[in-house]
């Protein structure tokens, strides 16, 4: 819920500042934002092995760029798994500790990400929109 509630949030500050929150790049932007890639190049491509428009079959052959992005991802994953499991132990061994940590982390998160899509979206009208990820 919390994911779809700041994708949510993102969508609408880019049609705040007069972005197409209905444009493919949005997807794009939602990934480096939420910090699952660091630059729009490697959610690109991931976005397309979703889609089905890359070649998954050669991410464990020879060291490709779809492998990397696969590789990178599949490591994201688990730290993100890792961090839910720390959570769930905490709340566990402390009763009411998840509740008040998950509210706690949920509103830094949010806030944060509220922060680099204002970042990324605010750039003047005169001056070419860079795409998420370039330029850092």
């Amino acid at each position: 819920m919390l994911a779809w509630t700041q994708a949510r949030m993102v969508l609408h500050v880019a049609a705040a500042y007069g972005i197409d929150p209905t444009h493919s790049d949005r997807a794009t932007d939602l990934l480096v934002l939420q910090k699952v890639h660091k630059v729009a190049e490697t959610a690109r491509l991931a976005l397309g092995v979703a889609a089905g428009r890359e070649r998954a079959g050669a991410l464990f052959g020879q060291p490709s760029a779809t492998g990397r992005t696969f590789l990178r991802l599949s490591v994201k994953l688990a730290q993100m798994a890792g961090v839910g499991a720390a959570k769930r132990m905490v709340a566990k061994l402390v009763p009411g500790a998840g509740v008040v940590f998950g509210t706690w982390a949920n509103s830094a998160a949010t806030k944060d990400l509220a922060r680099r899509t204002q970042e990324l979206y605010r750039q003047p009208p005169w001056v070419p929109r860079q795409r998420s990820g370039e330029g850092t």
